[in-house]
């Protein structure tokens, strides 16, 4: 079947104009047109229906961003932005980073509009939700934010001023190592509280929670 790959070795991930609205003017990112005419014909080995698999399910964050770095037509099937560590931090909006200890504050994290993003997005290490108190507008954010998640792998999870409802942080504490959770409020569809007791259950017995 044919297939394309990058002419230079050095590839940064191709995304949309969206995207690239996204995360900034420091980076370049190819338009549609630019992306599939960098691209030349190569045959894989397998069958469409193996090929079919291979792209729509990538075992991992890391095995995804090899395969899109060796051949483009992985991100053209199946586009994805993965991120390691997102953070919504009042006053600075959501933020990116790459560096496995960020607190969404440091020197290398980037600024994202996540308004601007309409592909999938892979969430690989750590969740972060930090604003004021109920009565801002963000006070949902964790919550709005799920639709968007395309994976979710993240082994820490920050909540603070937030509210949720029993399955959102059912989904968001899935696998998750280090919670941390503060001034927030968790509630059933019949809009009662969810006990602490309860709260606890969502997570397994090896995670660390501090509040």
């Amino acid at each position: 079947m044919g297939s394309c790959f990058s002419k230079k070795r050095t590839l940064v991930v191709p995304e949309s104009d969206s995207l690239k609205d996204a995360l900034g003017s420091d980076l370049f990112f190819p338009d549609q047109h630019q992306f599939v005419e960098s691209c030349v014909p190569q045959a894989f080995s397998f069958r469409s229906p193996i090929m079919n698999y291979i792209y729509d399910n990538p075992s991992s964050p890391e095995v995804y961003q090899k395969l899109i770095r060796s051949c483009k037509i992985f991100y053209l099937k199946n586009p994805i932005l993965v991120i390691q560590n997102l953070s919504y931090i009042h006053g600075k909006g959501w933020r990116y980073c790459i560096e496995d200890e960020c607190l969404g504050n440091c020197a290398k994290c980037k600024e994202i509009k996540m308004e601007s993003i309409q592909g999938k997005i892979w969430l690989a290490k750590t969740f972060r939700v930090c604003t004021c108190p109920f009565t801002d507008e963000h006070s949902n954010l964790a919550s709005t934010f799920i639709p968007k998640i395309y994976r979710y792998n993240a082994n820490e999870l920050i909540i603070y001023q937030q509210k949720l409802s029993y399955n959102d942080l059912k989904f968001l504490s899935t696998g998750v190592k280090e919670c941390f959770l503060s001034c927030f409020v968790v509630k059933y569809d019949n809009g009662e509280k969810v006990s602490h007791e309860d709260i606890i259950k969502f997570f397994s017995s090896d995670t660390k929670i501090s509040k």
